[in-house]
């Protein structure tokens, strides 16, 4: 399963409607049976500086990690990383976490799964170079 981007705005969303559980860095959809590893991020939308998309980040997802070794900050919905600024949605990288047996079995004597399917997801995160 391929790494996914959830805005912070549909995490509070889905932790309103109980949709999913918070717990430290881990996000729980027990309608799926899924588990995420969450890592902030942001992802860019567009460039608003007069220089345009010099660092080629537009539709791009970043990690904290990855922006503060870029020489960036992250303030609200934007991004500025030298000269360039942009504009885009603070989030979480959500990588799978393998099901323990357990989880699995208990799993199977649950309610059959609702898709998520009608609420608006996230995007899904290019996989980055290491």
């Amino acid at each position: 399963m391929p790494r996914i981007f959830v805005s912070q705005k549909r995490v509070q969303q889905w932790t309103e409607e109980g949709r999913i559980q918070i717990e430290g860095n881990q996000m729980t959809l027990p309608e799926l049976g899924r588990m995420f590893r969450l890592t902030e991020a942001f992802y860019v939308e567009r460039a608003v500086s007069d220089g345009g998309d010099s660092l080629g980040l537009r539709g791009r997802v970043k990690t904290r990690n990855q922006i503060a070794q870029l020489g960036g900050e992250v303030f609200l919905n934007s991004l500025v990383i030298g000269e360039a600024a942009y504009e885009g949605d603070p989030g979480f990288v959500g990588e799978p976490v393998a099901r323990s047996a357990k989880q699995v079995s208990s799993r199977q004597d649950a309610a059959p799964a609702r898709s998520l399917s009608n609420a608006t997801t996230g995007k899904v995160a290019p996989k980055q170079p290491a």
